[in-house]
């Protein structure tokens, strides 16, 4: 059986969709290398001309969806999806979010809805409508479709037995943002929005719940729930990017045409108090940098429950994804790079501030041969800036509180110890070495792991490293990757001077 049934939905829907002669092209392009897949379509395909082609899908699927919410052997009641007795139970499955909610919230929350159901090819819910409810499918599945969408795109989700329907919009306090349309036959659990707000008042835990789905939901693809919105002036046009702190949308601004990056913050900081100012800091301390190597800060305001920043769109790659793409990259190119990145160092170290998060995926190379030092949310502003010059200090992470991406940590931070701008030393080199060597200097991905692993590391010899590797950029390697930051000497000044347009048709 496939671990996804989303997947087994959106491929029997478009298998169906086509003529018969297409369809076995389809599926061997679709299911390559998955064998079970494609047994499975090819068992439900062989029904498609009876008049229940559709009821016997839904009734398979439900079992599929039956089997991966218990990882048991099911109930007949949870195999026959169609004939619940008692619809609590696909909420408290695993695939439902409430599935951790108390006991209590979720009888209260079973009480308060209604069950309805819906054809093939109804509206579960209109865009553009109002937030009136939300919906838990009980049976059966839909698409959620963007109606301005071109015709060849695909849904932007699909849904089914146990999944939530109509949660943004009641958390935003916003219309529809996309139509959701039955599949095939559906039956759903509906709460009103009055039935919300009252169960989300007396039950914060529920609002939680439903903040992080959508946080979850946010960003995923190309094209989600607020692609063609208009927000304070700005069109969303795609999702370019997603981190822990927000979701990188390419957008419009109305009246100018211009390309944006609008940052939006992650809905789950609503209640992380930390996580937000992390994000309401970098948008302070961007107000006041002004270099051609950091994207400039167009503006920020808040909307859909949560903050935006405008900001500079860069066309271009992120050296992680150029190493993903080509492996060990020559000196040569690393050269220009790191010269380029030293020299923005120098222009915020020279500020106040440390940058404490440097790795490959935070430094974008554009389509004009220059970097972009990106993501500021975790920087540190030394003591000696006097308050109020750049931003509130007063609610600075607690320093004992381990922010960062350990892989690219300097070891002073693990400690406990104060951290200065050498540990950006310690960011640069890491930087360094995974362009050369086409992979990171700490492998392991779990942080009892890089722990272990940095207190073993030996910085290899050149030419273990990569192909003409010199002993110039060896001596760099070996004293930006020292583990004691007294021993961490780099000469930011002298680094620099490497600096040069960098191009991405090379190396």
């Amino acid at each position: 059986m496939t671990s996804d049934w989303d997947e087994l939905s959106h491929l029997f829907h478009e298998a169906l969709a086509r003529d018969v002669r297409e369809r076995a092209a389809f599926l061997d392009q679709a299911c390559a290398g998955d064998r079970p897949l494609r047994q499975e379509l090819d068992s439900l395909l062989e029904h498609e001309r009876s008049a229940g082609a559709e009821a016997m899908f839904e009734s398979v699927i439900g079992n599929v969806a039956a089997q991966l919410a218990t990882d048991v052997t099911p109930t007949k009641e949870e195999i026959d999806l169609r004939q619940f007795s008692n619809p609590s139970d696909v909420l408290r499955s695993r695939r439902s979010p409430f599935a951790n909610l108390g006991a209590d919230t979720l009888r209260r929350l079973c009480d308060a809805m209604e069950l309805r159901e819906y054809a093939l090819g109804e509206n579960l819910i209109r865009q553009g409508s109002p937030a009136d409810s939300l919906l838990v499918i009980l049976s059966g599945t839909a698409a959620a479709q963007l109606r301005e969408a071109p015709s060849d795109r695909g849904p932007i989700g699909l849904f089914g037995p146990g999944d939530v329907v109509g949660e943004m919009s009641l958390l935003i306090d916003e219309p529809r943002t996309a139509d959701v349309l039955a599949r095939t036959p559906v039956r759903a659990l509906v709460l009103s929005a009055e039935a919300f707000h009252t169960l989300a008042s007396g039950h914060p835990e529920f609002r939680i719940v439903l903040t992080d789905l959508v946080a979850d939901r946010l960003g995923h693809g190309q094209y989600d729930g607020l692609g063609g919105k208009d927000i304070n002036g700005y069109r969303i046009l795609q999702c370019v990017g997603r981190g822990g702190m927000g979701i990188v949308y390419e957008a419009e601004q109305l009246a100018t045409g211009m390309t944006v990056a609008l940052k939006m913050m992650n809905h789950r900081l609503v209640y992380h108090p930390a996580g937000a100012h992390r994000f309401r800091r970098e948008a302070a301390i961007l107000k006041n940098l002004d270099h051609p190597c950091i994207a400039r800060l167009y503006g920020c305001f808040a909307a859909y429950r949560t903050e935006f920043l405008a900001m500079e769109f860069c066309r271009g790659l992120t050296l992680r994804d150029i190493i993903q793409q080509r492996g060990a990259l020559d000196e040569s190119w690393v050269r220009r790079l790191l010269g380029q990145l030293a020299v923005t160092l120098e222009y915020i170290h020279d500020r106040g501030i440390d940058h404490r998060d440097l790795k490959p995926s935070n430094v974008m190379v554009d389509r004009t041969g220059s970097i972009k030092l990106i993501d500021f949310g975790l920087v540190k502003l030394h003591a000696s800036v006097p308050a109020g010059t750049l931003v509130d200090t007063s609610q600075v992470s607690n320093p004992a509180m381990l922010v960062g991406t350990p892989r690219y940590m300097a070891p002073e931070r693990f400690s406990g110890h104060p951290a200065d701008r050498r540990s950006d030393f310690y960011g640069l080199a890491c930087i360094a070495y995974e362009a050369l060597a086409g992979r990171p200097v700490i492998e392991a991905t779990d942080v009892f792991g890089i722990v272990q692993e940095r207190l073993q590391f030996v910085l290899p010899p050149r030419e273990r490293i990569g192909d003409g590797v010199s002993s110039e950029m060896h001596e760099v390697l070996m004293r930006g990757l020292d583990a004691s930051p007294d021993n961490r000497t780099l000469r930011l000044d002298l680094i620099a001077k490497w600096a040069a347009p960098l191009h991405l048709d090379e190396p």
